[in-house]
């Protein structure tokens, strides 16, 4: 059996692609790629020489870290070659869906066409997030990782739009990165309709068990059942001590450490670190200003999936 893969999860930033990535590795005919964000076939976009420091600081340029058997695991690490690209998958057994997981492949122009010239059968999974959500999550995130962001969400977003050069890992894109329709329309014209299957954020966060059903239909392998509720990832909050939070998120030693510390070790440090008790609520001014500029995009989406999209533009 070959081992390239064959199964393609390119959904949107902040739109839930690390639970799925979670919930597909757990079933036992799926082998997903160990380092969840490979970045291979984006890297016609990726600028790494302008990259922000922590974004930067988030990637794994060590290669030699899955090189090695058994390959580490890793979140990000923007893969370059082909030899250490296949080398991923390198463990393959019996699995007869093998895929990875990169948000990149949905943003950047290049991606669809370079995906569908590896392998043209693959299958394409795509998760879309209230645009409006997405960025408000996305600027939480921001604000958990130690970024300098201004207070007002609004100004924020605004000066992310202005600030050049811009780009994949370069700036944060809290506006474009949800402007789905032109996205998903790249996949859609290099793949048949039948290879892509689109799930909302909203239905995954609900633990249904009709969408994991759906999904393995989509992959034709034995359903599981798997609560959805446990593999929620991600989850925003907000520094106790902003300062001694960034010096946390620069720290290579520190990064390293939580790379190889146990489960709950790392949960016990997001613990003291985060508060999740007092997160900033998006205000009712800024969500409709946001949905505004949002909504024909939504409704060009909607005429391209074919699905009603009614509960976002509320």
């Amino acid at each position: 059996m070959s081992s390239l893969p064959n199964l393609f999860l390119v959904g949107a930033a902040k739109a839930g692609t690390t639970s799925i990535h979670a919930l597909l590795d757990a079933h036992p005919s799926v082998f997903m790629s160990p380092v969840k964000e490979t970045n291979f076939f984006s890297r016609d976009d990726l600028r790494p020489e302008l990259y922000s420091d922590l974004y930067k600081n988030s990637i794994d340029f060590n290669t030699q870290a899955f090189r090695s058997r058994p390959t580490s695991p890793l979140h990000i690490a923007d893969i370059r070659s082909l030899e250490e690209y296949e080398r991923l998958f390198s463990d393959v057994d019996l699995e007869t869906i093998v895929g990875e997981c990169s948000n990149s492949y949905l943003f950047c122009p290049s991606a669809a066409e370079t995906i569908a010239a590896y392998n043209p059968n693959a299958k394409i999974l795509i998760i879309l997030r209230n645009p409006v959500e997405r960025a408000w999550s996305h600027y939480l995130m921001n604000i958990k990782l130690g970024y300098n962001v201004l207070p007002n969400f609004t100004e924020e977003i605004r000066r992310d739009m202005a600030t050049t050069p811009a780009g994949w890992g370069i700036t944060s894109n809290y506006f474009g990165l949800g402007l789905y329709a032109a996205q998903v329309a790249r996949f859609y014209a290099h793949f048949k309709k039948h290879q892509i299957k689109i799930i909302l954020f909203e239905d995954v966060i609900d633990p249904a068990q009709r969408v994991l059903d759906d999904l393995w239909a989509f992959l034709e392998i034995v359903p599981v059942e798997l609560s959805t509720q446990n593999f929620r990832k991600n989850v925003a909050g907000v520094p106790r001590f902003p300062r001694l939070n960034r010096i946390i998120r620069n720290s290579t030693i520190i990064r390293r450490a939580h790379q190889i510390a146990p489960a709950n070790l790392k949960r016990l440090g997001e613990l003291l670190v985060l508060s999740r008790s007092s997160m900033p609520q998006l205000s009712r001014q800024d969500r409709l200003a946001l949905l505004e500029m949002y909504k024909p995009d939504i409704e060009e989406l909607e005429s391209l999936i074919k699905r009603k999209l009614s509960r976002w533009l509320n």
